[in-house]
C-alpha cells in the first residue's frame, strides 16, 4: 500500500541523425565542459518549471548526462500540504497518484526541450515518484551517445 509509483515507456524507433548540435552548433558528442554546462541549464529549467506549475521547486535537483542517458533526480519537491497528506498511509497513494500526473505532464511538456538540447531522440523513459520519501527520478535513454569520453 502506498509504495513507489513507476512508469516505463518504450519510445518509437528514431530516424534521428547521428550528430549532436549543442547551443554553439558544434558537431559531435558533448565535451565534459559542455555536459556540465548543459546539466546546469537543464537543472535551472526544471526548477523554473516546478515553480511555475506548483509554486515550488525541488529543494535538491541533480541532472546527470552520461553515455546515452539523462537522469533527473529531485528531492524535497512536495508542498507543505502534500507533506501533511502523505504522512498518513492513505495519503501516500493519493499524493503518488497526483504527482504521477504531474510527472507525466512534465514528460510531455519537456521531452521536446530535452531532445532539442541534446540533439538526440528519446527511445525509452522511466519515472518513479516516492511521495513518502519526497523523491522523484526521471530517466531517459537516447538514440546515441551524448558525451565524449576521453
Amino acid at each position: 500500500m502506498g509504495g513507489p509509483v513507476k512508469i516505463h515507456e518504450q519510445m518509437k524507433e528514431s530516424n534521428h541523425s547521428n550528430h549532436f548540435y549543442d547551443n554553439n552548433t558544434t558537431l559531435g558528442a558533448l565535451t565534459n565542459k559542455q555536459r556540465r554546462q548543459l546539466q546546469h541549464e537543464i537543472k535551472l529549467h526544471m526548477e523554473k518549471y516546478g515553480r511555475d506549475l506548483v509554486r515550488k521547486a525541488s529543494d535538491y535537483t541533480k541532472v546527470t548526462i552520461w553515455d546515452d542517458m539523462m537522469i533527473l533526480r529531485c528531492e524535497g519537491f512536495l508542498t507543505e500540504p502534500e507533506k501533511f497528506v502523505s504522512a498518513i498511509p492513505m495519503g501516500i497513494s493519493l499524493i503518488n497518484e497526483s504527482r504521477m500526473q504531474i510527472a507525466e505532464q512534465f514528460s510531455k511538456d519537456n521531452l521536446p526541450y530535452f531532445e532539442d538540447k541534446l540533439g538526440a531522440k528519446c527511445i525509452h523513459k522511466s519515472y518513479v515518484v516516492e511521495s513518502d520519501k519526497d523523491f522523484f527520478i526521471f530517466t531517459m535513454v537516447f538514440d546515441k551517445m551524448l558525451i565524449e569520453i576521453k
